[in-house]
């Protein structure tokens, strides 16, 4: 099913910036021309692929699947290790039917890797704590220093385990992680130096995604802000020009970053008790049942994909079980590194903010705990001891009840809308305006949906629809000026030549750099006879990167004055 199922075939949002990168590679070279934004261990590792497969996305997948497979075997033997065989081989089992593990390792998303080399690195130390061979702990610094290109996240239980063996005054083992972590980092930073001339180790989008989660508008989750494009490709540039926009200078991605860092502080400091309550709804988004997705919500993506229907293992029977286990476990010294790590990615949560992406490898490591909570319940079964089973129930009963509070709900507006891009995509305009007008129906006030709406009607020639729907994205957004553009091409097309005027003239109110707008400008103009206005906007348009065809436009214009 997920070799022909469309939404596994065909890349969308973070997925195909991932894939776009990674084709790109091969063009511009492996290594690229400014400091990284986003993680690169994932479209690099997609470009190797293509390499040796082509573009072709089913190999990838087979690979991910295998190396979830081999995540469930390290279940297994981590906790064979920490606790007995009967929760390895509980652990085991319910990773290989854990929903959202199937619904990651079937997406071009980095969650299946990352998953697979920490808990490779986990299995790693618990080995070699105690015997200590170099070879071993080497292996588990590199694997985590591997998974910080594909996300940064999993650094400060890193930090956390160096610190674990300072205090138990393992020097040896804090020296090698740390050599090890610094042979897979120092590159990243020397090749970011080379060729943006800053030394950042991994990426320069931690203020921005600080921010994100530490803002007045903040919610616990993600949410743009209002400055932000409607595609992700330009999200870094888009907070790059706010914050140049903000402060008067031309400041460096790095520079950018701690300005949003800076920003992120001043909230923190002045509305403590704003930002309190932000963390406490974090706290509790962490652990809730929900998937909260970034991309396509897990529990939408069901309605369209029969195997995800399955009664799988989910979150919501994870969490419970995971969290009294984890109580059960604080007296074993050798489970100290798995409550290390959950505590981690929740710090990590509370620090920036809560996706479900984010929170999946906690969530797996939950199922150890989770099977041992199991192994404890057979247990007393087996045993007759009532009394604490009974104990198991009244603990048990709260903390379903916790996970399942309804704070959250599952993203449908922007799944149907991020499905209906695909279909756009693809040309198949009729599915695409279905799931558009899901996407408003769910949510009326979905600008983004209008949008992509209006877009999709223009494409089947109906554009009095089109201005329609473009008028509506701008009622709800008036500075938007990617839409003022849209709706001025719509008018152009209708002969609404003074519309279409005022259209792009508020485009370019907007954003002064629309090289689109200026090049459209320069058309109507053109149209009406306006040649020297023509000429000055398409020679504008081309000063600003736009294509060759505005430069001739220019020319022809000159001519016609």
């Amino acid at each position: 099913q997920i070799r022909d199922h469309f939404l596994f075939q065909n890349p969308i949002t973070d997925s195909l910036i991932y894939d776009e990168w990674a084709r790109g590679i091969s063009k511009t070279g492996w290594l690229g021309k400014e400091i990284f934004f986003m993680n690169p261990g994932y479209p690099y590792f997609l470009a190797l692929f293509y390499k040796i497969f082509g573009h072709k996305l089913t190999p990838v997948l087979v690979f991910q699947f295998l190396l979830g497979s081999i995540s469930c075997l390290l279940l297994y033997l981590i906790g064979n290790t920490i606790f007995n065989k009967r929760t390895g081989v509980i652990a085991g089992i319910m990773g290989c039917f854990y929903g959202i593990s199937i619904y990651y390792e079937g997406l071009l998303l980095t969650a299946a890797l990352i998953n697979f080399l920490n808990l490779l690195a986990i299995y790693l130390l618990i080995k070699e704590e105690e015997s200590v061979r170099f070879l071993g702990v080497f292996s588990a610094g590199l694997f985590l220093g591997i998974s910080t290109l594909f996300r940064p996240t999993v650094l400060l239980f890193t930090l956390f385990v160096c610190a674990y063996f300072v205090i138990r005054r393992n020097l040896s083992v804090f020296t090698v992680i740390l050599s090890a972590l610094g042979l897979v980092l120092l590159p990243v930073g020397v090749r970011n130096y080379f060729v943006g001339g800053e030394f950042v180790l991994t990426t320069s989008s931690a203020g921005m995604n600080f921010y994100i989660g530490n803002n007045p508008r903040a919610i616990g989750t993600y949410r743009a802000l209002p400055f932000e494009r409607s595609d992700p490709r330009f999200q870094a540039g888009d907070y790059l020009q706010e914050a140049r926009k903000r402060t008067g200078r031309k400041l460096s991605p790095a520079e950018a970053s701690r300005y949003w860092l800076k920003q992120s502080l001043r909230f923190v400091k002045g509305s403590p008790v704003q930002w309190l309550q932000l963390e406490f709804r974090k706290f509790i988004l962490f652990w809730n049942s929900c998937e909260i997705g970034a991309n396509l919500d897990y529990n939408v993506v069901k309605e369209y994909v029969l195997f995800l229907r399955f009664p799988w293992v989910g979150f919501g029977l994870v969490a419970p079980l995971g969290l009294m286990g984890l109580v059960m476990s604080l007296y074993r010294r050798r489970a100290a590194i798995l409550i290390l790590y959950i505590f981690s990615y929740l710090m990590v949560g509370l620090m920036f903010f809560i996706i479900s992406e984010y929170r999946y490898p906690a969530s797996v490591l939950l199922i150890l705990f989770a099977g041992y909570a199991i192994d404890r319940i057979i247990k007393g079964f087996k045993e007759k001891n009532y009394r604490r089973l009974s104990l198991y129930s009244i603990g048990l009963l709260p903390l379903f009840l916790f996970v399942h509070l309804r704070i959250a709900e599952p993203d449908r507006a922007g799944t149907y809308k991020n499905i209906g891009t695909l279909y756009y995509n693809q040309k198949q305009f009729k599915k695409a305006i279905e799931e558009f007008k899901k996407a408003i129906e769910e949510e009326p006030g979905f600008a983004e949906a209008h949008k992509m709406l209006g877009l999709t009607y223009g494409k089947q020639g109906r554009l009095e629809k089109a201005v329609e729907e473009f008028e509506l994205a701008l009622s709800m957004k008036p500075e938007w000026a990617e839409v003022w553009d849209h709706l001025g091409v719509a008018c152009f097309k209708m002969g609404l030549l003074d519309r279409a005027e005022a259209a792009f003239l508020k485009a370019i109110q907007f954003d002064s750099k629309f090289s689109n707008a200026f090049s459209h400008l320069g058309s109507t103009y053109g149209r009406l006879g306006r040649y020297r206005e023509a000429a000055d906007c398409f020679k504008r348009a081309w000063e600003l990167g736009g294509n060759i065809e505005d430069k001739e436009n220019y020319y022809r214009a000159l001519s016609q004055r």
